[in-house]
């Protein structure tokens, strides 16, 4: 489908979850990110 006529649908109220890839969604800023104890050390979660 072309970005105009998916644009047209969504405007128009129409339901879009079937044009979109589930599987692919991210939310940018909250990717799992490992931290170690000297992260929680600088951040100030607790004293070593």
């Amino acid at each position: 489908m072309k970005a105009e006529k998916f644009d047209q649908k969504f405007d128009s109220g129409e339901d879009i979850t079937p044009y979109l890839d589930m599987n692919t969604i991210r939310r940018p800023g909250y990717e799992q990110r490992r931290l170690t104890l000297l992260d929680l050390k600088v951040r100030g979660f607790f004293d070593l």
